[in-house]
């Protein structure tokens, strides 16, 4: 995969931080001679300073939250739809999550037949469990190792993750593998003021899907109402007693007591997201708790311009694989 040009500058003066503090560490309390007459450095890696280095390189690069519009490389221009509700940085009360059945421990194992091609990032090796999206994202999240629950998708893990985390988090963001923020440099609470996912009030936020067409069939992406379904490969939860009680409809909603029809969701197409938007958010989105991010912020991928009904390729998460 090529990298996008802002992940190569990002990479590049990493990079560079990286030899700059190896020169500090080398070059440290010698004579124009070359003689030692200082103590050295510890290893720099080591050092608090060097992260604050890091964060001090950077920071120029990064948008306010409360900035009314963004500015991409290319030209195009992102605005703020309404006055921001998050103004402060939301710090280790957030916590990004990779969740998956399967297991990392192919990488151990370089005589695997599927064993894991460091240079080519194939998403068919490591079992599939790797993607470049994964090498996005895989500096800063969390990756939970859920077990199968029998009798369903292995996706179905998504609302008992969630449920089990929030308790300890205010926001929870949970990306799939195929998942990438394209824009490092726009903080998360700048994309939620954007996308009207209001402090102390929204509980659960997903995009709305991308036009699926199945046999023939161009309302599959389409609930029983005709509505489109939200995709659940990128979602965004804030912790509250409504958010609790949709995620625990959500992740019981196969056990036909209160959904008598949601049990046909366990194994067919699309699962857990089909569920929720089927049942869950016509139920607990009285007063506009859920909030639908748009399907151009959050659902691009690389052929997306291919498809006939589509204009423009901007995505703020990209999918890749």
């Amino acid at each position: 995969m090529q990298l996008l040009s802002a992940e190569r500058i990002t990479i590049a003066m990493m990079a560079l931080a990286i030899i700059l503090q190896f020169l500090i560490y080398t070059s440290f309390g010698r004579h124009p001679e070359g003689v030692k007459v200082g103590k050295p450095l510890s290893p720099f890696l080591a050092e608090q300073h060097f992260r604050d280095e890091i964060r001090r390189l950077f920071s120029p690069t990064r948008l306010s939250m409360t900035q009314k519009s963004f500015s991409g490389a290319l030209g195009y221009r992102l605005d703020m739809r309404d006055e921001p509700t998050w103004k402060t940085h939301l710090g280790h009360d957030l916590l990004i999550i990779d969740m998956d059945t399967r297991t990392p421990d192919i990488f151990k194992n370089r005589s695997h037949p599927k064993a894991m091609n460091w240079e080519t990032l194939s998403s068919t090796q490591a079992g599939g469990i790797i993607s470049a999206a994964v090498m996005n994202h895989f500096l800063y999240d969390k990756y939970i190792n859920a077990r199968e629950i029998p009798d369903h998708d292995s996706s179905w893990i998504r609302p008992h993750v969630l449920h089990s985390l929030l308790p300890h988090y205010k926001i929870i963001v949970a990306m799939d593998t195929d998942t990438t923020f394209q824009h490092l440099n726009l903080p998360l609470e700048w994309l939620f003021n954007r996308w009207g996912f209001v402090q102390n009030h929204t509980s659960i936020a997903m995009p709305v899907d991308t036009m699926e067409v199945k046999n023939g069939d161009k309302d599959a992406s389409k609930d029983s109402r005709g509505q489109v379904v939200l995709n659940a490969g990128f979602i965004v939860v804030q912790r509250g007693e409504h958010t609790m009680a949709m995620l625990d409809a959500w992740k019981s909603c196969t056990d036909g007591k209160t959904y008598q029809d949601c049990g046909h969701w366990k194994k067919n197409w699309s699962h857990e997201q089909r569920a929720f938007s089927e049942y869950i958010r016509y139920d607990f989105n009285s007063d506009n708790r859920i909030v639908s991010i748009p399907c151009d912020d959050a659902m691009g991928y690389p052929e997306i311009t291919d498809k006939e009904w589509i204009n423009g390729g901007l995505s703020l998460v990209l999918r890749i694989q």
